[in-house]
């Protein structure tokens, strides 16, 4: 089973030759392949701490190989996860399927604006438990009786 990062890594050692294989009308000009299908520049970084990251000038996408793997051939993920392990020679990784968490919204106190209690106690009540004995100059910093 291979890892999805080592796939990455794959493509990234074999950067050139994954761009010909996509575009081969593309050029190679410094460090970069760029390949230009009449509305805006594909640039590939072949070379530095960016090598496999590309940008289409024209239509604002970009993102790593596989990202560009899937632009190129029109893929989803899994087609193109599937293709890139064809071309490179190696199983496809799988994934781990994350049990479904359960979330639950936390119980909302009940409050009431009609209090048995006098406001003044409430209110000072409420700036030592909620606020720690400091007064609150906020907008529920004081109750209208």
């Amino acid at each position: 089973m291979t890892d999805i990062l080592a796939l990455k890594s794959s493509l990234k050692e074999r950067v050139a030759a994954v761009c010909e294989h996509l575009y081969p009308q593309g050029k190679f000009i410094g460090p970069e392949f760029v390949y230009d299908p009449g509305h805006g520049k594909i640039k590939v970084a072949l070379r530095g701490v960016k090598v496999g990251v590309w940008s289409h000038f024209g239509g604002g996408d970009g993102g790593d190989l596989i990202d560009l793997w899937r632009h190129a051939k029109g893929q989803t993920v899994i087609e193109a996860l599937d293709d890139i392990s064809r071309y490179l020679g190696v199983e496809r990784p799988q994934f781990k399927v994350r049990p479904k968490r359960n979330w639950k919204r936390p119980v909302k106190p009940k409050t009431s604006r009609l209090s048995p209690v006098p406001c003044r106690q409430v209110a000072a009540e409420g700036r030592q438990r909620v606020l720690g004995g400091r007064y609150h100059h906020g907008r529920n910093s004081h109750l209208h009786c």
